[in-house]
């Protein structure tokens, strides 16, 4: 099968997480009105997830009254294939939610290169943030707003924090360092047995 995946225009923001009723919690509203004030600069939201219909239909909602219509795409569930092209053709990952234990779609774009914007309540935000992989904004509006202006602003920096992302993720969370840590890089407790794939 031949994937294909027309890229928008300008930056482009990717954002991976179940669109659900029973987890507003991600805030995928407090990332929309934040970009809702960035309005005059050239970026593109690309949206993947699946969940209830209703509520997917209320962020569409909110997207179109936030004028961000023609910006804002809703790509559904993806894995696999088509989750790796997501992945290579965008420029930040954004994850603004009010709680994570680990953040797996954050890894996964840090693993690809990607500077990333957390909310402190994901688990990886102060690896995020002490190690200069991207941006760790207050959970208002306001501050994740200022932060992706400092992403559209600083190109250059904000490369370099997907460079340094992907060489971290190297180093802590391969397969190996899983093993001989036991689990405990990637949060599990207990002994971890890694076998060789056939």
């Amino acid at each position: 099968m031949i994937l294909t995946y027309v890229q928008p225009p300008g930056l482009r923001l990717l954002t991976v997480a179940r669109l659900a009723a029973s987890e507003r919690y991600k805030g995928h509203d407090l990332l929309i009105d934040a970009l809702a004030r960035l309005q005059s600069q050239p970026f593109a939201l690309v949206i993947a997830g699946e969940g209830t219909p209703d509520y997917r239909a209320s962020l569409e909602q909110l997207v179109s009254d936030r004028g961000l219509g023609d910006r804002t795409h809703f790509v559904g569930f993806v894995e696999g294939e088509r989750k790796a092209l997501l992945l290579q053709g965008a420029d930040l990952f954004a994850l603004t939610s009010h709680s994570e234990n680990f953040g797996i779609a954050v890894l996964e774009a840090m693993a690809a290169g990607l500077p990333t914007l957390v909310t402190p309540g994901v688990a990886l935000a102060t690896v995020i943030q002490e190690q200069g992989l991207g941006y760790v904004p207050d959970q208002t509006v306001a501050a994740i707003g200022q932060d992706l202006q400092l992403w559209l602003g600083q190109r250059p920096q904000a490369r370099a924090m997907g460079q340094r992302a992907r060489a971290y993720v190297a180093d802590h969370y391969s397969w190996k360092r899983v093993a001989e840590t036991g689990g405990s890089a990637l949060g599990f407790s207990g002994s971890v047995t890694v076998s060789p794939m056939c």
